[in-house]
């Protein structure tokens, strides 16, 4: 598969900061499919904008490249490229802003479920470490991200090891219904209990309240036979 690179995609700042010619030798690697050298490339030109003091130019740069390697299925390139981007904020004392937050998910947005695995997931990691001046276990907006990037691989214990830290309620709620889908019907309710202990030891009434005025009104089966929805038996 092959990609090119267009300059309308490239933010002003971007045009501005990079020479045509770097523009070009990366799309043409782009192109024939030599997607390492790309990335190194990229990373360069990255890192000397950054030296430049350009910063908001690196970012947006690196972001773009990565969607772009993304989009040929090179994802852990891409994520990796989301890992320099995550160091250079660390680097530059950015603040977690909204602006900055947006770049991460941007760049995660486009590796898709069961992809790059092991790197985009150590990206959220370090991008919870970076954030965690916001907040001492990183910032809600990033905990989502990682939540909702395990649920849709159907992994639900990591999936609510993030969710709670969210303030979603409902969220959380609907993470339960679809994982203990899974379980014995006998065992469906303690999915809700462990959830709402979470909360409780980390000391947030307000989510525990909505998840459990969410949750409360479903119906569990008794007995200790697989409900009509169950999938497969998966014992808390």
């Amino acid at each position: 598969q092959k990609v090119c690179i267009l300059a309308l995609d490239i933010s002003a700042s971007v045009r501005r900061a990079m020479s045509a010619s770097v523009r070009r030798a990366i799309d043409a690697k782009i192109e024939n499919g030599d997607y390492y050298d790309a990335q190194q490339m990229v990373k360069t030109a990255f890192r000397r904008l950054g030296a430049k003091g350009q910063l908001a130019a690196a970012f947006d740069f690196c972001v773009h490249s990565a969607g772009e390697l993304s989009r040929a299925g090179e994802h852990d390139l891409a994520a990796d490229l989301g890992k320099d981007l995550v160091d250079a904020l660390v680097s530059a004392k950015a603040a977690p802003s909204s602006e900055n937050l947006g770049l991460v998910e941007k760049l995660v947005a486009g590796i898709p479920a069961h992809a790059a695995v092991v790197a985009k997931y150590r990206l959220l990691n370090s991008a919870l470490k970076w954030s965690a001046g916001e907040s001492s276990h990183g910032h809600p907006q990033l905990h989502r991200l990682a939540a909702e990037s395990y649920l849709a691989e159907e992994d639900f214990g990591k999936c609510q090891n993030h969710f709670v830290y969210c303030g979603d309620g409902p969220a959380l709620a609907a993470m339960v219904r679809r994982w203990r889908r899974k379980g014995y019907a006998n065992e469906q309710d303690l999915f809700s209990l462990r959830v709402l202990l979470m909360l409780l030891a980390l000391n947030d009434a307000m989510t525990a309240r909505t998840f459990l005025n969410d949750i409360a009104g479903d119906v569990i089966s008794d007995g200790g036979k697989l409900s009509e929805e169950s999938e497969a038996p998966q014992p808390v």
